[in-house]
């Protein structure tokens, strides 16, 4: 991993702790929350996604929530209190779907929904909302885990899988996810 992507990946982990302090300031003691780094792509726009201009289409996810940090494998989901079992590990996968509405390259909204499996095997439902400016979305939503549901928010990092794309037809785009939820 590149002292870039690290740097990029740390500010990420930084501002989505940062959004859920804020958003849980107000709130009433926390009872239950998650939080996940992520990473994958999404893709296989119908209809196909233009680099330029506005376009809309549905899209893939796929991705898992491995990270590793100077050759160590580094725990990417700590749920608190550790009533799961563990307070941290990495999560087994991550998959959904949603429409990707686009302004240009990296720009544009996105909704729909994933499925992440636990490291204890659950699996969480998340229901999101994106906002995309030049590849830096800020994530909110709701988050379905053991029985309950509650906000979550995130940033999300975009970039396509072949930056020549934006100047043709964004075939994928690869994304790095951070997401603190309570519910």
């Amino acid at each position: 991993m590149s002292k870039t992507r690290r740097a990029v990946a740390a500010a990420a982990v930084l501002l989505a702790l940062g959004s859920a302090g804020i958003s849980t300031a107000k709130a009433a003691p926390l009872a239950d929350a998650d939080v996940i780094v992520m990473g994958g792509s999404f893709g296989a726009f119908t209809p196909p996604l233009f680099g330029l201009g506005p376009s809309s289409g549905q899209y893939t996810v796929s991705g898992n929530c491995t990270l590793v940090a100077a050759g160590v494998s580094v725990p990417t989901f700590v749920d608190v209190p550790p009533d799961e079992g563990l307070t941290g590990g990495t999560c087994h996968g991550v998959s959904g779907s949603g429409t990707f509405n686009s302004l240009s390259c990296g720009t544009g909204t996105a909704s729909g929904s994933m499925s992440i499996v636990e490291p204890t095997g659950d699996t969480v439902v998340l229901g999101y909302s994106i906002v995309f400016v030049g590849g830096v979305g800020a994530l909110t939503g709701t988050w379905a885990d053991d029985g309950g549901s509650g906000p979550a928010v995130g940033t999300v990092l975009i970039v396509p899988s072949n930056p020549a794309d934006c100047l043709g037809v964004v075939s994928q785009y690869n994304f790095t996810a951070v997401v603190a939820a309570e519910y």
